[in-house]
């Protein structure tokens, strides 16, 4: 049996909807436009859920972090699916190993710090972000 990471499943696998099959490795990864050391892979997006959901990769470079933020509109749910870090919940830190599921509700202030080898996130935000 091949010996594939949570994180390989997700960025080698396949996204599959009523009418399309799409090959996960062939989206781009993109540096956010704010936040140092922090890329995303947008999975599923608002205008294909109709504004429901949306999915993103996030993969935190080591030692970069998410700064301290809201979502005052967005329920959002964290899986770890490579590396560790924190996340700080209010003011709270909680360790970030693969397997690690977080729900963060609306206004909830959150952090996320990658550890030294990074950190990858399959984040969902609902209703989706825009």
């Amino acid at each position: 049996m091949e010996n594939i990471t949570v994180f390989d499943a997700f960025n080698k696998g396949v996204l599959l909807s009523e009418s399309t099959e799409l090959d996960l490795n062939k989206l781009d990864w993109n540096a956010h436009p704010k936040l140092k050391g922090v890329h995303l892979k947008d999975i599923i997006t608002s205008s294909e859920t109709q504004g429901t959901i949306s999915c993103h990769l996030v993969k935190i470079e080591p030692h970069c972090k998410i700064a301290l933020h809201t979502h005052p509109d967005h329920l959002e749910i964290h899986e770890v699916i490579q590396g560790q870090g924190s996340c700080i919940l209010n003011t709270k830190s909680h360790p970030y190993n693969c397997g690690i599921v977080s729900i963060i509700p609306k206004n909830l202030k959150h952090e996320v710090i990658a550890g030294e080898k990074g950190l990858y996130l399959f984040a969902k935000f609902i209703p989706a972000l825009k």
